[in-house]
């Protein structure tokens, strides 16, 4: 039960690191699917795909390592990095024909965009 709750307990550690993951890794989102739209603008899944898997690399490596260093061995850290990158590339590539198709639905209906 003690382990459980030493997970669960929300503590201002994991928050902050949550808070400084997210801003580290958007930003850089961000600037590296502008930058791929710049130098590939006819491949969106590669900006989708390309950006977003950087940037969570990013995102998983400093929660991980700001929430859990100290508290875990490197190789219990190691573990959760690796598991939780792989399902989020997973997410990722999944998401890919769903950008595709509400890209469509757009061009088809642009009337269904807000004015």
């Amino acid at each position: 039960h003690e382990s459980l709750k030493k997970i669960f307990t929300p503590t201002w550690r994991i928050v902050g690191a949550s808070m400084l993951a997210y801003l580290i890794s958007q930003n850089f989102d961000v600037f590296f699917y502008g930058m791929i739209k710049r130098l590939a603008p006819r491949h969106l899944w590669l900006r989708n795909n390309g950006s977003t898997w950087c940037s969570q690399a990013i995102d998983t490596i400093v929660f991980c390592t700001a929430a859990f260093i100290g508290m875990y061995e490197s190789q219990v850290i190691l573990g959760i990095i690796a598991s939780t990158y792989i399902l989020k590339i997973v997410v990722a590539a999944i998401d890919t024909p769903f950008i595709y198709l509400s890209r469509l639905i757009v061009k088809l209906r642009p009337s269904i965009l807000p004015k």
